[in-house]
């Protein structure tokens, strides 16, 4: 409990600094420009998602490594190297695609922001996957406040200094974040056996590959769902309002990132010591959160989201209470769904993780193209079809998935010979 306070907190904060960072930004740029700064971010942000396999990989490799009592292997830095690879090669895929175009408005400079950005993402959730791994829950929560608390401060210096608003500049800013993990990299890499317990390259790049897709396609439905929308309806015009109120409605996800943070860590442990009926019991345990969370999210996005919107992001900013209420109550039941694809991780078993997110990421593209209406509407129809279809088919996959581990087989400890 102490390390789920701990990390609560420090994704509190950097979720606060992250709101205070688009809210100004929101007010340093233009209704336009902001708009096409959010689809930016959404690139950025949605490459992160990608990359942040590598803290759910290599914190499972370090647990194991941990509970085994054997150093951490090697094959953590493959992680990093190959990810580094795949979002260079997806990111000039991406930059001459029709989707690349509208996004970046065909400006190297963006480009180039993105990749420099992703590259420190990388190594920054390798970072965090060894001290996840090795429950350094303080330093871990020092590279999550850092990251944002850099940004804050990378754009005041732009505003103090001056400098002419653009959204380059304000990419610039994000960029400077993805580098917090520096004062802490010693600290992380001690102790890891960089040359030795290596897995063959062509292992590696399957597992890492399969968990990057699915985070990308996931990371289409959360954090780079203003791009997703951009592109699928065609333009970002008129869209700032909605995007502010996909911003608002992230809360209940950062609310549940601390119990994310230790799924991995946690059931790779309780698999290890045959504990998998114990993870099947907690699948009811999640429907009833979901379902009493989602209605108190609903009913306070009600009550004060309009409020908080315009607070954050300026009196321009004027959503409706359905809409609010509708988006902050569907996320929940993303947050839920997001628990139990996490699981897939530990289990080893990345295709199921593939499986889940994308039929969730057909299903929000058909309804984002299909449901008639405007642009905030259509917008709406397919995070509900996000949320809904993620959750139901997670929930089939990991109780099939849980019901093939038999108790008390999947592994023993050497040292524990009397758990068998």
């Amino acid at each position: 409990m102490k390390a789920v306070g701990v990390f609560g907190i420090a994704l509190a904060t950097s979720a606060l600094l992250g709101i205070i960072l688009l809210g100004t930004v929101a007010r340093w740029l233009t209704l336009d420009e902001n708009a096409a700064f959010v689809a930016v971010w959404g690139v950025v942000f949605s490459g992160s998602s990608v990359v942040s396999v590598i803290e759910q990989e290599a914190s499972r490799q370090v647990t194991l490594s941990h509970v085994k009592r054997q150093p951490v292997p090697g094959s953590v830095g493959q992680l990093a190297i190959l990810t580094v690879l795949g979002a260079a090669a997806a990111l000039v895929i991406l930059t001459f695609l029709p989707m690349g175009t509208r996004v970046f408005g065909g400006s190297l400079w963006l480009v180039a922001l993105t990749f420099v950005s992703l590259t420190g993402f990388s190594v920054q959730f390798l970072v965090r996957g060894i001290l996840l791994g090795r429950r350094r829950v303080g330093w871990y929560a020092f590279v999550i406040v850092a990251e944002a608390a850099v940004r804050v401060l990378a754009i005041f210096a732009l505003m103090v200094l001056g400098v002419q608003p653009s959204v380059v500049w304000a990419v610039a800013a994000v960029v400077v974040g993805s580098f917090g993990w520096v004062p802490v990299a010693k600290i992380a890499f001690t102790g890891v056996n960089w040359r030795h317990d290596r897995e063959p390259w062509r292992v590696a790049g399957r597992r890492i590959g399969l968990l990057a897709v699915a985070n990308g396609l996931l990371s289409l439905m959360i954090t780079g769902y203003p791009t997703t929308v951009t592109a699928v309806i065609g333009s970002s015009q008129g869209l700032a309002i909605f995007f502010a109120i996909v911003t608002i409605s992230r809360v209940p996800l950062t609310l549940l990132s601390p119990v994310q943070a230790l799924v991995v860590p946690t059931t790779t442990k309780a698999l290890y010591e045959g504990r998998g009926d114990q993870l099947l019991a907690m699948q009811g345990k999640i429907l009833l959160g979901v379902l009493g969370f989602s209605v108190i999210a609903a009913a306070g996005g009600y009550l004060l989201g309009p409020w908080a919107v315009r607070l954050l992001f300026g009196p321009d900013y004027i959503a409706t209470r359905q809409m609010v209420a509708t988006l902050l109550g569907v996320t929940v039941v993303m947050g839920g769904a997001l628990l139990q694809a996490a699981v897939f991780t530990s289990l080893e078993r990345y295709s199921l993780t593939l499986v889940t997110w994308g039929t969730s990421a057909a299903a929000t593209v058909a309804a984002l193209a299909f449901t008639p209406g405007e642009a905030a509407v259509r917008g709406t129809a397919g995070f509900i079809a996000a949320s809904a279809v993620g959750y139901l088919v997670s929930t089939i996959l990991l109780r099939w998935a849980l019901s093939r581990v038999r108790p008390r087989t999947l592994a023993v400890p050497a040292d524990r010979p009397e758990q068998a």
